[in-house]
């Protein structure tokens, strides 16, 4: 065996190790603090193992290796309750836009949050991601532009292209999805 492999096997049972002693201690801290959220525990808790994965050289001996397990913990759910955060507030708005909307027409509705989100899926990938860049992660258009390697105007294109759709799906609840789907193809040749 190569110097190499014994090194990631020595790795890979360090890991194990750390999984098996502290599992069940991390799904505990993250259930505890994300129910109220509604975020998923699972989640939360696999990406607390994959930055200890990542980060296997950096965990301290015993019994300081737990503190800093929790540590990675905390910062997780943190970092969920913020992205969930983000979620609710778009929502929100995306909703405070639809009943302005609304209002300006006279017809009282309040999309429900399954529309919203059917809403959101049925967008075109750049579309979607500009969104959630823009009302999610509440980036500029700017810094958006940045992020996914375009100009600006590129980005204010596509989220004003976005929020019409979300309107407009909200909208016309009734219509059937295989006429959206084939207008969203129609719309991304």
């Amino acid at each position: 065996m190569s110097p190499s492999q014994e090194s990631e096997r020595g790795r890979a049972q360090h890991f194990d190790e750390l999984y098996r002693q502290h599992y069940s201690a991390v799904y505990a801290y993250a259930r505890r603090r994300m129910a109220p959220v509604g975020c998923d525990v699972e989640d939360v808790v696999a990406n607390v193992f994959a930055v200890v994965w990542r980060r296997i050289e950096d965990v301290p001996a015993a019994p300081e290796d737990r503190l800093w397990v929790y540590g990675v913990a905390r910062r997780c759910v943190q970092s969920a309750q913020r992205s969930q955060r983000r979620r609710t507030r778009l929502q929100l708005r995306l909703r405070r836009e639809a009943q302005i909307r609304d209002d300006e027409i006279g017809t009282p509705a309040a999309p429900s949050h399954e529309a919203l989100l059917t809403a959101i899926a049925d967008l075109r990938r750049g579309d979607r991601e500009v969104l959630m860049l823009v009302m999610w992660e509440q980036l500029s258009h700017q810094e958006a532009a940045k992020v996914l390697g375009c100009s600006a105007n590129a980005v204010a294109i596509r989220l004003h292209r976005a929020r019409q759709h979300v309107r407009e799906q909200l909208d016309a609840p009734g219509e059937p999805a295989s006429v959206v789907n084939t207008h969203q193809e129609a719309h991304s040749q």
